[in-house]
């Protein structure tokens, strides 16, 4: 069977976004701690700028660098084609 993923675009420059920023590093850290289920989380970054965000993560998430703009135009699927690379098998319903 195959294991539920779910993306959290976390793509932002630290220090910009205030608020955000922070909510995200706390949800981060809760998924990083769940031991009840199958599911994976993604937080899709920027690849030069995740560092903020590792911290947080672990056990079932984990950070998922992408390019700066390459969820324009074909958005879904290229986030897809980088979750399959990413986790072979992966499968989108």
């Amino acid at each position: 069977m195959n294991r539920p993923i779910v993306c959290i675009d976390a793509r932002l420059r630290p220090g910009t976004s205030g608020g955000v920023e922070t909510m995200i590093a706390g949800l981060a850290g809760a998924l990083s701690r769940l031991t009840d289920g199958d599911e994976e989380y993604l937080f899709l970054t920027y690849p030069d700028t995740d560092e903020w965000l590792r911290p947080y993560l672990g056990g079932p998430a984990r950070a998922l660098p992408v390019a700066e703009g390459a969820v324009r135009g074909a958005g879904l699927r290229r986030i897809k084609g980088w979750v399959e690379r990413a986790l072979p098998g992966a499968r989108f319903l």
